[in-house]
């Protein structure tokens, strides 16, 4: 241990000195450095050299001053016996700071960036025997930053500069090419769909800040209506339903003193053309209020929230002209069941908003809706429910008491004049199935056809032209002349027709023809004498026979390999019939009498055993027609002959052929433009031969 003398304290208190005095003059000459231009002339090395040893020299001085002035007892470190004064002070004159006084403020190297010992001591130092004692380093330690530490710095030069502001100016202009040639390659057929989007953006929002031109079309208006149950032939049963409601409308107190309550609305359900809409304007039209009609189809909009809007606004203007009718026609195009997709979600706000407004009347408050579908199965549940559409009503297709009705209505009206041989009853029992639209537009078609033969008066064969029209569609003026394919379209019908006359509970036939109508070769004509409510099993097997018959007649003339496809829609119609016995109706022993549906489908063997029974009532089905055809070969051949030259045959001369005799049927000399078909109920569909 050395004696502590003057001298010691004060080379202890330098050297821990030193740490600060470097960073301060490393950021003084930062400083300078920054805001001296790089144009101002720099000293020589001579100058520079000069400075750094006068101010050295003070600095040292000037340390050992200070030192002096804060020197206390706890300052004082034991410095190493071995340490010689001369050499630290040699050490601290050292390469620091004069570097640290050569100014150097740019760097001008041929690289982006240069490592110098700027601040720290040269790796000799560092690596001498007096710096790397380890009490020496302890002394130091109180240093904020340690010389080891900071022995190295990293600099950018002019060169890493000036390339990086050339790159960003690269990439600048890089940019800015990359617009103008993207802008020169986008093709001018998308510049107009930009635009349409802009416009259509535009639209929306206009529409959904106000009605617009669109919802400005809608505007509800009441009418007076002069349709009165007059005027609606048959439909008894809806009649009555009705008639209690028109009541309620023109005598509102007599039955809120009894505490009744109108009901809010009324459904009326059945197939198209049995006079849903007149049912509605009759009931507007007796009780003499206000008839609002709309579609359902009217409140489906491509812009969210416009249904909703027409549903309030409709109602609003209702409820002010009150009492009054509502009549939505086509009801399931907006009020179906609500779906969970996310293809069409506005649908739901407009049936929700239906449901409101429903559910929002007030009691008794005169407003009455009627809506009309002939899809109630697709009605939402919650549409259907008591206290919206209270009273469902199934309008039927009219029975024979009702088309008698309808026809003695239209041929009584005005400018109509019809013959003494046109029988109304003989009208009705032939139209089975017709619905009022269809004894209608069959009397105006009979209509037009008095007009162009020049006649003023409709007679029997106008109606019956008309109805065969209206049924089979136009008829061809000339024959096919493909005589093989006459022949085999003979045949096929023939087969039908015998089939019929020799198959018990088979529908009564009324007439057969190979006179082509449109893409259809060939019909098979049946009368309905009654309106028929329920089939039979042994009717359904034997329409399955009739239908078979004609594929059965080609094979047996034919031969297997030379049949055509006139079949396909016998084959379609047995099938259909088979599987609706097996699936629906219980007729099979095997399958039992559970009904499938589409909540309730059937197993992997489950419908492996019904695809079984349905094939073997499709092959039983065909056996029983090939026997029965078999039997009657000769007839069946003089049945195809006589198709082939009168081309039309009665049930009459049907039975004159197979007996022998002479048909009363002849084929007119020229194109034929009426037929006398009585009520024909085909079995197949157009461009089929069956």
């Amino acid at each position: 241990m050395f004696s502590v003398n003057s001298t010691v304290p004060q080379v202890a208190t330098a050297l821990a000195q030193i740490p600060a005095l470097l960073n301060h003059l490393r950021s003084s000459n930062f400083s300078k450095t920054l805001s001296t231009s790089s144009h101002v002339p720099q000293p020589n090395r001579k100058d520079r050299h000069a400075r750094y040893k006068t101010h050295t020299a003070q600095t040292v001085e000037e340390l050992i001053a200070i030192c002096n002035d804060c020197l206390n007892a706890n300052s004082i470190k034991i410095v190493p016996q071995h340490v010689n004064k001369t050499e630290l002070l040699s050490v601290c004159r050292n390469n620091p700071l004069r570097r640290s006084f050569l100014g150097l403020r740019t760097s001008h190297t041929s690289t982006p960036t240069f490592f110098e010992n700027k601040t720290g001591f040269p790796e000799s130092v560092l690596r001498s025997p007096i710096l790397g004692q380890i009490h020496l380093q302890h002394l130091l330690s109180p240093a904020s930053n340690s010389f080891r530490l900071e022995q190295r710095r990293g600099f950018e030069t002019n060169k890493k500069r000036q390339e990086t502001a050339n790159k960003e100016k690269e990439s600048k202009m890089d940019t800015e090419d990359n617009w103008k040639n993207a802008s020169k390659k986008v093709s001018p057929y998308l510049r107009i769909v930009a635009v349409f989007v802009s416009l259509y953006l535009l639209l929306r929002i206009y529409l959904a800040t106000s009605n617009g031109f669109l919802m400005g079309d809608f505007g509800p208006k009441p009418v007076k209506t002069n349709t009165t149950f007059d005027d609606v032939q048959g439909c008894y049963e809806a009649k009555q339903e009705l008639i209690d409601i028109v009541n309620f409308l023109k005598q509102p107190l007599r039955f809120t003193s009894v505490g009744a309550k109108l009901p809010k609305g009324v459904l009326l359900s059945g197939p198209p053309g049995v006079g849903k809409t007149l049912l509605a304007r009759a009931v507007a039209g007796e009780a003499n209020v206000p008839f609002f009609q709309v579609a359902g189809s009217e409140f489906d909009e491509v812009f969210v929230g416009t249904g909703a809007k027409k549903i309030r606004t409709l109602f609003k203007v209702a409820k002010s002209v009150s009492p009054c009718v509502i009549f939505i026609d086509e009801l399931d195009s907006v009020a179906s069941t609500r779906s969970n997709s996310g293809m069409h979600p506005y649908a739901n706000q407009t049936i929700n908003q239906l449901l409101a407004e429903m559910d929002g009347f007030e009691p008794n408050c005169g407003v009455i809706v009627i809506g009309a579908t002939n899809k109630s199965q697709v009605l939402d549940s919650a549409i259907v429910r008591a206290g919206r559409f209270d009273v469902e009503i199934n309008v039927r297709v009219p029975p024979y008491r009702e088309r008698v009705e309808l026809f003695s209505y239209f041929l009584k009206k005005p400018n109509i004049t019809i013959h003494n041989d046109v029988i109304v009853e003989d009208l009705a029992s032939n139209t089975v199935g017709f619905t009022g639209a269809d004894v209608e537009n069959m009397i105006n078609q009979a209509a037009i056809h008095a007009a162009l033969r020049n006649s003023a008066i409709i007679c029997q064969q106008d109606l019956e032209y008309s109805r065969e029209k209206i049924q089979m569609g136009p008829a061809m003026k000339h024959k096919i002349p493909d005589e093989n394919t006459n022949r085999m379209t003979a045949y096929h019908e023939a087969g039908h027709t015998l089939v019929t006359l020799f198959t018990q509970n088979s529908r009564p036939l009324y007439k057969v023809t190979i006179q082509a109508r449109g893409q259809s070769l060939g019909h098979t004509a049946f009368s309905m004498e009654k309106d028929q409510y329920s089939t039979s099993k042994e009717e359904l097997l034997a329409n399955m026979d009739v239908a078979m018959g004609g594929r059965v007649a080609e094979e047996l003339v034919f031969g297997s390999d030379k049949v055509g496809t006139g079949a396909t829609a016998d084959f379609q119609q047995a099938t259909a019939i088979a599987r609706s016995m097996v699936e629906k109706c219980g007729m099979s022993e095997k399958v039992g009498t559970i009904v499938f549906s589409d909540s309730l489908k059937p197993s992997g063997a489950m419908q492996d055993l019904i695809d079984k029974e349905v094939q073997r009532l499709l092959n039983e089905s065909y056996a029983r027609a090939m026997d029965l055809l078999k039997k009657h070969r000769d007839d069946l051949n003089r049945l195809a002959a006589a198709l082939l030259k009168y081309e039309v045959l009665s049930k009459e001369d049907v039975e004159a052929v197979i007996a022998g005799r002479k048909p009363k049927a002849a084929l007119p000399s020229k194109p034929r433009t009426q037929s006398i078909v009585e009520t024909i109920i085909f079995k197949d569909k157009p461009g089929q031969t069956n």
